[in-house]
């Protein structure tokens, strides 16, 4: 009888133990993200969802440069989503020269490709978008303003 309450008091440890093992566990920190990208004739987006390692502006670029979206990798300068829900990101040069050199639709395509995919990975409103801390210019467009959704379609 004076066995008992040891051995409860043992069950009790080694439940208390168990499930603090348990929550001891890390978290499986790899995100489900959709991917906008271009048809082959650059005529439409599509979408693909696809698993990143962790949601950051750096896997997203990498995601995208695996879908073909963009054709370079690029460096992502500065990642910042205000209070209100617009994202404002900074890319490195790369950028800038790889969106310059496309024509009209090919630009159109890169364009909703990047802004689709971190609108939707972040839930967010706007994108400012900005290449080395300057606001992009294209032969086609100054990207001055915050850039929304872009339909699937043109």
């Amino acid at each position: 009888m004076k066995k008992l309450p040891f051995i409860l008091l043992l069950v009790l440890c080694l439940c208390l133990c168990a499930c603090t093992n348990e929550k001891a566990v890390p978290a499986d920190t790899a995100a489900e993200i959709t991917v906008y990208y271009s048809d082959e004739n650059c005529e439409n987006l599509l979408s693909e969802s696809v698993s990143i390692p962790e949601l950051s502006p750096e896997n997203i670029m990498a995601a995208l440069l695996e879908k073909g979206a963009i054709s370079q990798s690029v460096s992502v300068n500065s990642f910042l989503m205000d209070k209100t829900g617009v994202i404002r990101l900074d890319l490195g040069k790369e950028f800038g020269g790889m969106i310059s050199a496309m024509g009209t639709s090919g630009e159109y395509m890169m364009m909703g490709a990047l802004v689709n995919t971190f609108l939707d990975a972040y839930s967010a409103s706007g994108l400012m978008l900005q290449v080395d801390g300057k606001t992009l210019e294209t032969g086609h467009s100054i990207y001055d303003f915050t850039l929304e959704y872009f339909p699937l379609e043109p």
